[in-house]
């Protein structure tokens, strides 16, 4: 018993000190039970502004009634995996991939959703592809060069590479 309440105690300090935003959620309301710090520091909010507000509030683009839809699916006992986006209380927003799993340890059942922000990923990701098409079109441009028999078809050519590829 002390050693299980201990358990919890740190168990319950590690997720409210984790990066990652973690929620309780009632499956039936879907509102708020429990966030963590990183939830209320991503989304502006104080710990009692988030307990009881509706999950359709942070989750943009969704209504109560699309998040209901995620309940059969969840009461199946499937882990749901999304992109989403949260909305913050100054109303701004940022992608975030969010894990959502059942919990029948509680009665009644709650919902485990953690969400991972990803906006750097995003930003990363699209320089990567910018630099990648860059770089596609100057090999196509060179390759364009070694084989150009005169000056007008390799600028028809870079012309056309510049326009498909490099976009």
């Amino acid at each position: 018993p002390k050693v299980i309440d201990c358990f919890f105690t740190r168990l319950g300090r590690a997720v409210d000190a984790a990066r990652d935003e973690v929620y309780l959620v009632d499956v039936a309301t879907m509102t708020i039970l429990q966030a963590n710090q990183s939830a209320c520091r991503a989304l502006g909010y104080a710990h009692d502004e988030i307990v009881g507000m509706h999950a359709s509030f942070i989750v943009a683009g969704h209504s109560a009634e699309t998040l209901k839809q995620l309940q059969p699916s969840l009461l199946a006992g499937e882990v749901v995996h999304r992109s989403s986006t949260h909305r913050r209380k100054d109303g701004s927003t940022y992608p975030v991939e969010v894990r959502l799993q059942l919990s029948d340890a509680e009665q009644p059942p709650i919902l485990l959703a953690i969400a991972v922000d990803v906006e750097e990923r995003l930003v990363v990701e699209e320089r990567l592809r910018r630099i990648n098409r860059a770089m596609t079109t100057l090999t196509r441009a060179t390759e364009a060069l070694i084989r150009a028999v005169d000056h007008i078809q390799l600028l028809v050519e870079v012309c056309r590479i510049a326009v498909e590829v490099g976009g």
